[in-house]
């Protein structure tokens, strides 16, 4: 046997074990109580971004939750350091009826897939040490679903070409802005002139990092760039 499939073989051993010990003992306890629940009972819990709007958002981003919530904290928590299947259920869920909402409301509904859906990336070191991207799982989660799948592409183009430091580390705009100039690039021989790209990312606070990777693909020939997260 290779050893880089022994490794592998051991690498999803762990992550099983991991996810296993994170159902039975779960971080804290609002995280225990949401896997109680059901989906409709955790949507409950979580309040609407358009119902407290305490964060503002730049133009063109759009959010489903309030972040600055114990319910909603511990769902990205579920999400992104477990990625837990129910909770990633619960939160495409949310993010689908959300560009539902948008895209009727727009008349985007062309029935072509003319909308690319694109994840923000992690560094390679990032997404190896972690197992997954959560912004990843979200965005062909909504590719899957059976009321979107006619009208999206998954389209992970988008690569996170150096490692950057934590945006929460950073105490200004322009030091944020500066941690990620120039840190996302276009796969290497894809072509979106004329296209029409919506964001897909977990949560956002300032919109740094959905404002770099939008930039990123409008200079590349987006022709529109829209971003949409399931917390701020």
């Amino acid at each position: 046997m290779k050893i880089p499939y022994i490794f592998a073989s051991f690498q999803k051993l762990f992550l099983l074990l991991s996810k296993a010990l994170d159902f039975l003992m779960p971080r804290n306890e609002s995280e225990g109580h949401l896997l109680l629940l059901s989906d409709g009972e955790i949507l409950s819990l979580l309040p609407r971004y358009d119902e407290t709007r305490d964060r503002p958002l730049p133009e063109g981003i759009y959010s489903a939750f309030a972040y600055r919530n114990k319910n909603t904290e511990a769902l990205v928590r579920l999400l992104k350091y477990q990625n837990n299947e129910k909770v990633r259920r619960v939160a495409g869920n949310a993010l689908s009826e959300m560009l539902l909402s948008y895209l009727e409301e727009k008349f985007f509904f062309h029935g072509d897939k003319s909308i690319l859906i694109v994840p923000i990336p992690m560094s390679v070191k990032e997404k190896r040490r972690r197992g997954w991207n959560q912004a990843e799982e979200l965005a062909k989660g909504l590719c899957e679903k059976e009321e979107l799948k006619d009208f999206f592409e998954y389209a992970p183009i988008l690569e996170k070409v150096r490692e950057t430091k934590r945006q929460t580390e950073m105490k200004s705009k322009k030091e944020r802005e500066e941690n990620l100039r120039g840190v996302f690039a276009l796969s290497i021989g894809v072509k979106i002139k004329g296209k029409t790209i919506f964001l897909i990312d977990d949560v956002t606070t300032t919109g740094t990092t959905l404002q770099e990777a939008r930039r990123t693909l409008k200079a590349s020939g987006a022709k529109e760039v829209l971003c949409f997260t399931l917390a701020c």
